[in-house]
């Protein structure tokens, strides 16, 4: 039970959605940011992930056998930040579950490490284990949220994403308030495609921003929360 001087559950979700995750995703886009002013603006629908670990946050990535690693069974990347290391496991074959991957490290690296120290003290990193890595269950669950939220920001930007997918969505639908599952699934795929992501993580994205509500036969209903029904009746 939770003491009244934490509050409820109530007060933490609220914290957390009206709090919290609007200042991760400022942080994502102020990487972007960055990246751009360093080195151009980006053209493509999709985040250029790898050259912002290396050339902005000056982290490297290598694949590997995660077996040989004293890391929890199922897990398919860590941040090594004494080596400022980013390793995947090599039985990753798909580009998009690899670029979340890479982006969801980078979220650690940048919400969990970095913001901790004081400026010019990255020595202090050595204080921390070896290997920074999270599960969706357990303590560090609320790790593990942040950093996947961090990546979707940073591979499906809101600025992006949202006009896109609203004028494919429209069109699609063909002035329709919902889609079929396989309308649905081909506007989904080519999404997905376009933004170097998968499937899942793409929908995931699209209902986080209120573009579509699941529906029972496998389609969607098309909706925006933030800015009113997509079309209306």
């Amino acid at each position: 039970m939770l003491s009244r001087s934490r509050g409820s559950w109530t007060d933490r979700q609220r914290w957390w959605y009206e709090e919290r995750l609007p200042r991760i995703e400022a942080i994502a886009y102020q990487e972007l940011a960055k990246y751009e002013q360093q080195f151009g603006r980006i053209e493509t629908l999709y985040t250029p992930i790898v050259p912002i670990i290396e050339s902005l946050w000056k982290l490297q990535y290598k694949y590997d056998d995660l077996t040989r690693y004293d890391v929890p069974k199922g897990t398919v990347g860590f941040l090594d930040h004494h080596q400022r290391l980013i390793v995947l496991d090599e039985g990753l074959e798909h580009e998009g579950r690899e670029n979340f991957t890479l982006a969801h490290e980078g979220g650690h690296w940048k919400l969990h490490l970095r913001h901790r120290l004081p400026p010019g003290q990255l020595s202090l990193l050595e204080e921390q284990p070896e290997r920074y890595f999270c599960r969706w269950e357990g303590e560090e669950r609320w790790m593990f949220r942040e950093a996947h939220h961090f990546a979707a920001c940073i591979l499906m930007p809101k600025h992006k994403l949202a006009p896109v997918a609203k004028e494919r969505l429209r069109l699609e639908s063909k002035g329709k308030l919902g889609l079929r599952y396989d309308s649905w699934r081909q506007v989904l795929r080519t999404l997905a495609e376009d933004f170097r992501v998968s499937q899942q993580a793409m929908e995931l994205r699209l209902r986080e921003l209120g573009l579509i509500i699941p529906t029972q036969d496998g389609g969607v209903k098309l909706t925006d929360q933030q800015d009113g029904p997509l079309f209306s009746r």
